[in-house]
């Protein structure tokens, strides 16, 4: 037995005012009063679809309320509208499988045969629901409120519209159908008054009833099944079968806009990857790495070091006496590129050195075919070592040529370092070092390293690269790629915004109807999540594949900056619609929309 307690129904006058009533198992329940007394708004607190009004429900002396009166409306009451609840683009099979799949179910054709019998439905399974008379229309939307075995039917003014015939039907269905469940109903017709066991009367915010005879609820305790995810999938097909139309147009904006901003943030991808190589062309991989506050060997260390780097060589502390000056010699590897440095080249020789125009001027006055002879001082922690040795003189650098390991002097002598270190191994045995070179084939693995290094707290000679120039350039693609990205992203989600919402407005009286059926708003923001997923997955299949196809075209093969695109692209359209999609549906409530549709 279901009991309402204090119902307070008021929307522009107060409807009923603090009313009381009950309603017995197994039995026809009938409201009357005039248009506009109230009955179809004390349904939907019957219902449990109201909750704005003010009402205490009873459901067998439970006292029902919160959440729990959505899974007891979903487990237990079926409503069938005043108009049929029914789908025009479904056919009557369509129509019943769609109603059963909300409650987890899928009908069998017999299952089918059976509820068509039950309602004295001579139709055929196939035919499309709006080529049916009025009255088959009520009693299918009766059938289709009897899949999931509610314990109570409740049914707005059923026979409305229908002649004397098919009115005494549908009550003849009801009669024989309340001998399993409660059926409550309002209406007019002076016809259901002989159908029913108790009669309320409202008339003037007031509540009057007819004697009756309660029966014990044998209808036993209902569940109220969570929607599966094959529901989402078979329904989400379903409705983006119905709105074509809307859904391609989707699906071509975001192809257009993921597409777009795939290739453009290639196309930036590439012009900074080739802007930065030809930067890196003027300049060297390569830094010092050391633990002092100093990193050029002209200036006095205090702490040595040893690293264990692959990557990294000693740096050796040398020097030759040039008239009186101290030049230092500093390295230069196998992999190196003089070429661009050398204002005049003497010979080509394996070990030959390097040096600025001041220091060739002087020692070219005491060479000998192109060989100069120097005395050599190497630096330790033992002290100083001196040795002699002989060098074949290469060239003479570019007065413009920068050189990274001196600040004091502007003389120096390139020696290759293979040539440095033999000198040095047969002169000192020490183990520990001012410092390191370190070099690496491209810069992105050495501003790798230099990042770690840093982070180890040792001090870092990056002059080598000129990181500054080369940050400042990778950061203003980066923000290059960011707008263009940005904006891409920013007009796809304002066009979506429009048509979703467009969409969803198509779609409300359908979501509505899925809330009459039980399904609570979690339950449609999984529907539409699943949507959206399916649909963002689609365009991200499409759009990926011409992607690729157009970067390859364009000649363009790096894909990473394109797939961070996607990914942010697809991840905020959809937060978006998740967004969107949720405030729609949370602003759904099911006895206004009604009452809208009503007016």
């Amino acid at each position: 037995m279901i009991e309402l307690k204090d119902v307070t129904i008021a929307y522009d006058r107060v409807i009923l005012d603090h009313a009381s009533f009950s309603i017995p198992a197994h039995s026809i329940t009938l409201l009357r009063g005039k248009s506009g007394s109230g009955k179809t708004a004390l349904l939907y607190c019957i219902a449990l679809m109201d909750n704005k009004s003010s009402y205490k429900y009873f459901y067998d002396g439970k006292l029902i309320e919160g959440e729990e009166r959505d899974e007891y409306r979903r487990s237990r009451i079926s409503y069938v509208l005043q108009e049929s609840s029914l789908l025009p683009h479904l056919d009557v099979t369509g129509t019943l499988q769609y109603f059963a799949s909300i409650h987890n179910k899928v009908l069998t054709d017999d299952d089918i045969d059976e509820y068509l019998d039950r309602m004295h439905l001579d139709v055929s399974p196939s035919q499309n629901v709006m080529t049916l008379s009025l009255g088959e229309r009520q009693r299918l939307s009766i059938a289709c409120a009897l899949i999931s075995h509610p314990q109570v039917l409740i049914l707005d003014e059923p026979t409305a519209s229908l002649d004397h015939d098919n009115e005494i039907q549908i009550y003849e269905i009801l009669k024989e159908l309340s001998h399993d469940m409660t059926i409550v109903m309002a209406s007019h017709s002076d016809c259901a008054i002989e159908y029913a066991d108790i009669t309320y009367m409202i008339e003037d915010g007031m509540l009057s009833s007819s004697d009756f005879l309660l029966s014990e609820d044998q209808s036993g305790e209902g569940t109220a099944p969570s929607i599966n995810q094959n529901f989402c999938i078979e329904y989400v097909k379903t409705y983006m079968k119905h709105y074509r139309f809307m859904y391609v147009l989707l699906l071509m904006v975001f192809v257009l806009s993921l597409v777009s901003c795939q290739v453009m943030t290639g196309i930036i991808h590439n012009s900074k990857k080739q802007a930065m190589q030809m930067l890196v062309g003027q300049l060297e991989n390569k830094a010092i790495i050391t633990k002092d506050e100093h990193f050029y060997v002209d200036q006095d260390y205090s702490k040595l070091i040893t690293l264990n780097d692959k990557n990294a060589y000693p740096l050796y502390k040398m020097s030759t006496d040039v008239n009186g000056e101290e030049v230092f010699i500093v390295p230069y590897f196998k992999e190196d590129d003089l070429s661009k440095y050398i204002d005049r080249p003497i010979q080509d020789k394996q070990n030959g050195i390097y040096m600025d125009e001041s220091t060739f001027y002087i020692l070219n006055q005491k060479s000998k075919n192109n060989k100069i002879s120097l005395d050599i001082t190497i630096k330790d922690r033992e002290g100083m070592h001196q040795t002699e040795h002989s060098f074949d003189m290469n060239g003479v650098f570019k007065n413009s040529k920068q050189v990274h390991y001196v600040v004091k002097s502007q003389r120096y002598i390139y020696m290759p370092y293979s040539l440095i270190k033999s000198i040095y191994e047969k002169n000192s045995k020490d183990k520990q070092y001012i410092g390191y070179v370190i070099c690496y084939d491209t810069y992105d693995a050495l501003e790798k390293a230099l990042k770690g290094y840093e982070k180890s707290g040792y001090t870092i000679n990056d002059s080598f690269t000129d990181r500054e120039s080369m940050n400042s350039l990778n950061n203003y693609y980066q923000m290059l790629m960011f707008t263009f990205a940005g904006i891409i992203i920013l007009v796809a989600m304002i066009i979506d915004i429009v048509l979703e919402s467009h969409l969803l407005m198509q779609r409300k009286s359908e979501l509505v109807l899925l809330r009459i059926s039980g399904l609570r708003e979690k339950d449609l923001i999984h529907i539409s999540l699943t949507e959206s997923i399916i649909g963002l997955c689609a365009v991200l299949v499409i759009s990926t594949i011409i992607s690729i196809i157009m970067l390859l075209l364009t000649g363009i093969f790096s894909l990473v900056a394109p797939l961070i695109s996607t990914f942010v692209f697809i991840i905020a359209l959809l937060l978006e619609r998740v967004m969107t999609q949720s405030r729609f549906i949370k602003k759904i409530d099911i006895v206004t929309e009604l009452r809208n549709e009503v007016v």
